[in-house]
């Protein structure tokens, strides 16, 4: 019920955040949008590609940040990385570059410490990692699907 009738476009290189009220509507709109959750009727597309007939391939162009991190404690940031670059279809060289680029583009790849449990990070650190996991292979969509969720 609370994305029924929601009709929005989002033109390419604009950024969009969606704010609201506690039950408005935010994350059942990511979830369908991500794949987490079929949307019962309607239509929704990711660059032309239709999220109910065609989630694989529109999902490998998409980069999510949601509000929690989605991170496993004993994994490092290296594996996430990989784990993640390879949900995006990415492998060989082009995945060990793109785990790469994202450590360096939130600056987790300076200390060293890639390759420590994330169960040992700070909650920074968390943050960025899930930032990193959300850039990798330079998804063509951040947004609506990157969104800033605050909660009055």
């Amino acid at each position: 019920m609370a994305v029924q009738g929601l009709s929005l476009a989002v033109p390419s290189g604009e950024c969009f955040g969606m704010l609201g009220l506690n039950g408005a509507g935010k994350t059942s709109f990511i979830n369908m949008m991500t794949g987490l959750l079929k949307p019962t009727s309607g239509a929704a597309f990711v660059r032309g590609l239709d999220i109910c007939k065609d989630m694989d391939r529109a999902y490998t162009s998409m980069g999510v940040c949601l509000q929690h991190d989605l991170l496993w404690e004993t994994l490092t940031r290296r594996e996430h990385l990989l784990f993640y670059g390879r949900l995006k279809n990415l492998k060989g060289s082009d995945l060990n570059q793109a785990v790469e680029e994202s450590l360096k583009s939130v600056n987790l790849f300076r200390d060293g410490v890639a390759d420590k449990p994330a169960g040992k990070y700070s909650g920074g650190m968390k943050r960025r990692l899930s930032v990193a996991i959300s850039l990798i292979g330079s998804p063509k969509v951040s947004t609506p699907l990157t969104l800033l969720l605050i909660n009055y």
